[in-house]
């Protein structure tokens, strides 16, 4: 966890922008500035939470400033699905993104081109179909996290992201029949709301916060 803190540290000071420490909830995109450093000089480390919020709205910006959809519907919507399309009731499970974010993220989508959202005759629910916007949409997030990986090699070190890479796909691959470590994480207290609700199957591609509300669709 050592490592991957320096990491991450390492990362985020050589972006060069101002970024918050915490996942935004705008839908579609991200914005930061330039940074000259913080404001007032502190000596106390950031949470980790914050510095991996801060790398992903990093990568998220970059990704979004070269395609036309998010990278959160991206990776948590138009990556489930193709031609044939499947209902919107089976995303949640699929992707494991609460479903009100979800049918959100779907209106958007439908708003702007990327899918079509409409009753199947003797279907329960509504089917969402990828238009041909739709479909070059995720073609191009199969192949530009891996560009956008191989600039920040380029850029911060093959040694840097490598090490990140690995550090993470410790915690969230799956060893044999049990779960991934991350998984020991996302215990929700006895008593809270989320102990009552199915246990998601999947995690999430790409965090998608809600903008407002309760519950917050994590």
């Amino acid at each position: 966890m050592d490592e991957l803190r320096a990491t991450l540290q390492a990362l985020r000071d050589g972006f060069g922008l101002d970024l918050p420490e915490f996942l935004t909830g705008f839908y579609g995109g991200y914005t930061a500035k330039p940074w000259d450093g913080p404001d007032d000089v502190t000596d106390e480390p950031l949470p980790l939470s914050a510095l991996l919020s801060q790398v992903l709205q990093a990568f998220a910006l970059q990704y979004e400033q070269e395609a036309t959809a998010s990278l959160c519907y991206s990776a948590n919507v138009l990556r489930l699905l193709d031609e044939d399309g499947v209902t919107v009731g089976q995303l949640p499970r699929r992707s494991g993104v609460a479903i009100e974010p979800i049918r959100a993220a779907v209106g958007i989508l439908a708003k702007r081109g990327f899918i079509t959202a409409a009753s199947d005759p003797g279907v329960r629910g509504t089917r969402v179909r990828l238009t041909g916007n739709g479909l070059e949409a995720r073609a191009c997030y199969r192949e530009l996290p891996g560009e956008i990986e191989a600039r920040w090699a380029a850029r911060f070190g093959v040694d840097t992201v490598q090490r990140l890479r690995s550090r993470l796909e410790a915690l969230a691959t799956p060893c044999g029949v049990r779960r991934a470590p991350l998984w020991l994480g996302l215990v929700p207290p006895q008593g809270t709301w989320r102990s009552k609700v199915r246990r998601p199957d999947e995690l999430a591609h790409f965090p998608m916060p809600r903008q407002s509300g309760h519950p917050d669709g994590a």
